[in-house]
């Protein structure tokens, strides 16, 4: 029996699916971009930092891009200035994470920022990869929240043990900034580390961020290590 023209459309219509099927956008070469949320200090404090932050990730992704190392994907950088100021750095956590749809965040540059803009990223669920955040409870925010480099609780203790062996350190004093996570933290983990090892602390001051003028907590540090 001769096909009936609706058999015909049929099979035409049921050829061209087949042939679009095997096709797929991966086998015709294209690739489903993913967004990387990335939050740097490239402007403030921590510019040095952040924009050496900022080109490391673009070689990275070229990197990643170019091998195929991720097949079918194509890493989609979403660069933000967290301006090294923790309430820029919880706007752009918000906007990558609620604007941009991002996948994971970089950053950001520092640890007084994360405290303040990792719970945000944790909350929703976001990744977050610290690159220079080494204060302590950085990591302890969530599960979400992890950290490439070393901690100040890794890194001065040590620090401290050597000093002593190579200097004979017997008494210091010790100047920290008292409005800055990444500072306090460091403090406490000298403070500890100081003590472990036996070496007496003459005198602490403070300082706030943005002072110019360290006068009277040098003249203080200078009369309390003149004793004895």
């Amino acid at each position: 029996m001769a096909p009936t023209a609706t058999t015909a459309a049929r099979a035409t219509t049921g050829a061209a699916a087949t042939g679009a099927a095997a096709t797929s956008p991966a086998q015709a070469g294209a690739k489903r971009q993913v967004k990387l949320g990335v939050a740097i200090s490239l402007t403030g404090d921590a510019q040095v930092y952040g924009t050496t932050q900022r080109n490391g990730v673009q070689l990275a992704v070229e990197e990643i891009n170019g091998g195929n190392l991720i097949p079918g994907v194509e890493l989609v950088p979403v660069i933000e200035d967290d301006g090294s100021k923790k309430d820029q750095g919880i706007t752009v956590f918000e906007k990558l994470i609620r604007t941009d749809n991002v996948i994971a965040i970089v950053g950001p540059t520092l640890s007084n920022t994360a405290v303040s803009a990792d719970p945000i990223a944790q909350q929703a669920g976001v990744p977050v990869l610290a690159v220079s955040n080494t204060a302590g409870g950085i990591v302890e925010i969530g599960d979400f929240i992890f950290r490439d480099s070393l901690s100040e609780a890794q890194v001065i203790p040590t620090t401290i043990k050597t000093a002593k062996e190579k200097l004979g350190l017997k008494r210091v004093a010790i100047i920290y900034g008292n409005d800055d996570a990444f500072t306090k933290s460091g403090y406490d983990v000298f403070q500890k580390a100081l003590q472990d090892n036996g070496i007496e602390i003459a005198s602490t001051q403070t300082y706030a961020k943005g002072d110019t003028n360290f006068a009277a907590q040098l003249t203080a540090i200078r009369g309390a290590t003149r004793t004895r």
